[in-house]
């Protein structure tokens, strides 16, 4: 199973006995089995190394990772003009 955004509401079969409703707007991992069944405009994969976030909308985004500024074993900048 892979994980994908689900563009347009739809109803399927993981197993192929069981019916759920998949919603626009959510992710969800399915099957191969479903994913060869729907039209490609349905669903979109989501990249695994992106974490999802919330934001105060409720909408989910990516968000990139940022290194911190480097210090000083101390915690302070070191340098002539810090003397």
């Amino acid at each position: 199973m892979a994980r994908y955004r689900i563009l347009k509401d739809f109803k399927g079969s993981q197993d192929g006995r069981f019916t759920e409703a998949f919603l626009a707007g959510t992710e969800a991992d399915l099957s191969d089995y479903l994913v060869s069944c729907l039209p490609a405009d349905s669903i979109k994969r989501v990249a695994e190394d992106a974490a999802p976030i919330t934001t105060t909308a409720g909408k989910k985004q990516r968000k990139a990772a940022v290194s911190p500024a480097p210090t000083s074993a101390a915690g302070t900048t070191t340098g002539k003009d810090s003397q």
